[in-house]
């Protein structure tokens, strides 16, 4: 009976503690919640745009550059092998690397699409000390993820009926991506997909969108063209929404 009633006090205070750290988790939870209710951006906040109505995504191709390397280059099964196998060791050897913040100082001879980024990520413009971009990058071992290489996103986009709108600055590296899941989710086929589905049921909502002379990043703030449509945006989600 003793025995009985020390595992029932034993069972109590066990869920009394686990109660106290679900309120300390929760509370925790609301508070963290609530500081990120705080504008914290690097553009100010304006009062017409209401951020309840539409949410705006900055797409990148990850699955295809994780698994195909950039423009495809990497397009085969030995490439993916050597990819998995040197992810494998970089677990094994030091797992706690980091990689992937945007290089400072900027060489010379770097390539176009990266002084795009430290044009941003480096500067008032984008800076947060927050970003993995503007500082020193993200574990190695987890950037580029083996399951991005072994698993596509978008094989469903064919079939989505909602409106979507794909915006692309013209001198933007990452701009084949979009084009390609534009293609694909209105004809159901596009380059470096390699399957063939439906062409989409409600085609006429989707629209692809260039802007002249943008890059991938000042698609972000409208950089120092301000290059962002705000008309073609708001006849779009007008017509829409």
């Amino acid at each position: 009976m003793k025995k009985l009633i020390l595992i029932a006090v034993a069972a109590l205070i066990s869920a009394a503690c686990t109660n106290r750290q679900e309120i300390k988790n929760n509370e925790n939870m609301k508070q963290e919640l609530n500081l990120t209710q705080e504008w914290d951006k690097v553009f100010p906040l304006s009062k017409k745009v209401s951020h309840r109505k539409v949410t705006f995504e900055t797409q990148y191709g990850l699955t295809r550059m994780s698994g195909n390397g950039y423009y495809d280059s990497d397009d085969n099964e030995e490439a993916r092998h050597a990819a998995r196998e040197a992810m494998a060791k970089q677990r094994l050897g030091d797992p706690m690397a980091m990689a992937g913040g945007v290089i400072n100082p900027l060489p010379d001879d770097a390539p176009q699409f990266v002084k795009d980024y430290h044009a941003y990520y480096k500067t008032p413009r984008g800076y947060h000390v927050r970003s993995g971009n503007s500082n020193d990058g993200w574990r190695v071992s987890v950037i580029g993820t083996q399951a991005y290489a072994n698993a596509r996103f978008l094989y469903y986009i064919n079939e989505i009926r909602s409106a979507v709108l794909v915006m692309h600055g013209e001198k933007a590296h990452s701009r084949y991506f979009g084009e390609a899941a534009y293609h694909y989710m209105v004809e159901g086929k596009a380059e470096s997909y390699n399957f063939i589905g439906n062409p989409n049921p409600n085609p006429e909502n989707k629209q692809l969108l260039i802007i002249p002379g943008a890059t991938h990043c000042d698609l972000y703030d409208g950089g120092e063209g301000n290059y962002i449509p705000w008309d073609t945006l708001a006849e779009f989600f007008g017509k829409n929404l």
